[in-house]
Parts: structure tokens; sequence; C-alpha cells
């Protein structure tokens, strides 16, 4: 929203429940949209219909975040979108904000069947444990969780170490490759 807000662009919000697919395709081409943040499964469902390629004809920039993004999907994606339109993929998540993100290339390195979360952001720590899953280590980490109108620790751990930073233990399951590419598994129910 802020990058929006400082380039002098327009940002518009689209409620998939209430508008549906075709309205969200018809905005795309009739308000020239050159930027596009949506899940893998939304970005699937956009590229399922004929008249994607011509509604998405203004893209330059796909954000696709929150759950895998499939290695099929993107080479539609590619096949369908402008030339020269990038399409972004991050691991994130509210209490720590982007997590990794890559520019992803056509075709991406490796022959995952998914596509990887990213590079892990400057900015932050990283720690992979087989009890926790990852644990991310920052200043920007959110500083508890919103309980009964108060801030409470939650997974939020003060780092003892660090003043002003926290511990956020996310109990998601990912892999850290050679290539330093994260690699988003799963998120155990209730995280």
């Amino acid at each position: 929203m802020l990058a929006s807000v400082f380039s002098g662009a327009t940002l518009g919000h689209f409620t998939m429940a209430t508008d549906g697919l075709t309205t969200l395709l018809g905005r795309l081409d009739e308000e020239r949209v050159n930027t596009l943040v949506a899940t893998p499964a939304v970005l699937r469902a956009l590229l399922s219909l004929p008249r994607f390629p011509e509604a998405a004809r203004h893209l330059r920039l796909v954000f696709s975040a929150a759950d895998a993004l499939l290695r099929a999907d993107l080479a539609q994606a590619h096949a369908a979108l402008p030339d020269g339109c990038v399409i972004d993929h991050s691991y994130a998540s509210t209490e720590a904000g982007i997590v990794a993100r890559w520019s992803v290339p056509d075709p991406p390195p490796t022959d995952d069947p998914r596509v990887p979360a990213g590079y892990l952001q400057r900015g932050l720590e990283f720690a992979l444990t087989a009890e926790h899953g990852l644990l991310v280590r920052g200043r920007s980490v959110a500083l508890g969780e919103w309980e009964d109108g108060a801030i409470l620790p939650g997974r939020m751990i003060p780092d003892a170490a660090r003043p002003g930073w926290r511990i956020f233990d996310t109990g998601d399951l990912v892999t850290l490759g050679d290539d330093g590419l994260l690699r988003f598994i799963a998120r155990p129910t209730g995280n």
C-alpha cells in the first residue's frame, strides 16, 4: 500500500467474495492496472479465463504471496502476461513482514513443482529448528499479539541478548536450499 502512495499511483481494493473474477478482469483492463497483488489461487483462477491476457496487457508486476506458487502456474503466467512483466513471489507473515522474496526468472532455476518463496531479506535473522520450524529474529518483528485490550508477547519473545529485538516462532515448516532460496512446505493448523 505504501508503494502506491509514495509513487503517486492509485491503490484499488478488490474483494473476491463480493466482486468475483469477471469484475476483477474488467477492472484490470479498464483501469489499466500495472501491479497486481494476488494469492497463487487467485492468479491461477485468473489465468483460466480466456480474456486474461488481453485484460492483463498493462501489468508490469504480479506479486504473489500467502501460499505456494506452482511451477505450472508460473509457466502459464509467463505465457499470458505481457513481455517484461515481472513475477515476484514471497513468504511473509503479519508478525514479521516479508521474510523471503525474489523476482522469479523464467524458467526458475529449480525443477521443484513449487516455486521457492525467495531469498531471505536483510534486517532479519533466521533459524530453522526441528522443534519449532522457522524462527525469525529482528527489530521489525511485532511487539506481540492483541488479546483482551492488551499486547501480550504470545509467539513474539523479547530477545534478552539484543534490546529492541524480538524472536518470532512462526511454526512454519520451511527448508533453505544450498542456493539460498527459502522453500515453504506447510503452515501447521492453528497458526
